[in-house]
């Protein structure tokens, strides 16, 4: 069975510039959130190693 490769994403809060994550904000977490509000993994989303850590604290 052959894996399922994935494109290769650009990180949002970088692109924006954002320097803070505010958890009540939905629309700028929208892309990294599941649909039952799960956050997704890095593969999936493109974000990068120090965005997805402030994703998830």
């Amino acid at each position: 069975m052959e894996r399922k490769r994935y494109s290769k994403r650009y990180c949002k809060y970088t692109e924006a510039k954002i320097s803070f994550i505010d958890y009540k904000d939905l629309d700028m977490l929208k892309h990294t959130l599941s649909e039952r509000y799960k956050i997704m993994p890095r593969r999936l989303t493109g974000n990068s190693k120090k965005w997805q850590e402030r994703v998830e604290v």
